[in-house]
């Protein structure tokens, strides 16, 4: 037994608790403090009946037949075991207040987590209520503009057939003058005039990837040009200047460019002022 444990042991032995009961608390509790081994030994045991048991008998040392000096030892021995339980008490009253203060700092510490918990759990929804209406404004902007393409490249194809009819017509009679509803010919004049007058040419070029490239080109510039800018600026293959463009160009809905259209201008081929492009890579 160590020293710790042997003053543990006399103090509480002092007080009148069973030398057995301490072993066993300090055996149990592996303390180093009177306060919790005195504890555990009034949480596990009834020691009501100890105490009493185990006063101690005034000793009378041996060849002292004086009464006046048994009565003194017997004094002295009261003094001693009335102060001896004033201690006691005391030590019980600390363990009562500290189980209590312990109780009231649990229930605290539970409160907390719980309010704790609640935090969380709210900025937890919160955070998932923001990502679901990002989610959802994400989608509405990609359908809105999946739209505007579609709606772009349906115009182009619906224009394309509309020259590609006039083109026939002309072709079928070409002395017959074009009839020109009198509402639309402010506006058809207004229109052929500001197209011959362009001198740059729009052009939305989509890639079999699905994704578009936008550039301006001066009206002048050859088809070729737009090949060259295509072939340097796709994403989906990168550029290699020993290997020729492997791909077509078509004009919507089906009119496919050839290699001799190449070297014409887009304002000869109907381009200007703005169009679109698909790209479809050889096989």
């Amino acid at each position: 037994m160590s020293s710790m444990n042997d003053y543990i042991t006399q103090q509480l032995k002092e007080m009148g608790f069973d030398e057995n009961k301490i072993k066993k608390a300090l055996e149990a509790t592996k303390a180093e403090s009177v306060e919790e081994v005195m504890e555990w030994i009034i949480t596990h045991e009834d020691c009501s009946d100890e105490h009493s048991s185990i006063q101690q008998q005034p000793k009378v040392e041996d060849g002292v037949t004086d009464d006046l000096k048994v009565v003194q030892e017997a004094k002295e021995k009261e003094r001693t075991d009335e102060e001896k339980e004033l201690e006691r008490k005391r030590y019980e009253d600390l363990i009562k207040q500290r189980r209590l203060e312990r109780e009231e700092k649990e229930k605290k510490e539970e409160i907390e987590k719980e309010k704790t918990r609640r935090k969380t759990g709210c900025e937890v929804s919160k955070l998932r209520e923001k990502m679901e209406t990002e989610e959802r404004i994400r989608l509405a902007e990609e359908l809105r503009r999946d739209k505007l393409e579609t709606q772009a490249h349906k115009q182009a194809i619906l224009e394309q057939i509309r020259r590609d009819r006039e083109a026939q017509k002309m072709k079928n009679n070409p002395i017959a003058t074009p009839v020109v509803p009198i509402a639309h010919t402010v506006s058809s004049t207004t229109t052929s005039t500001a197209a011959n007058d362009h001198t740059n040419c729009r052009l939305a070029i989509r890639l079999p990837t699905g994704q578009t490239l936008q550039q301006q080109f001066s009206s002048k510039e050859q088809l070729a040009s737009v090949r060259l800018y295509i072939q340097m600026n796709r994403p989906d293959k990168p550029f290699n200047e020993s290997q020729l463009a492997s791909f077509d160009l078509i004009f919507p809905p089906n009119r496919r460019f050839t290699d001799e259209e190449m070297e014409k201008s887009l304002s000869e081929l109907g381009l200007c002022p703005s169009a679109r492009l698909t790209v479809s890579d050889r096989k």
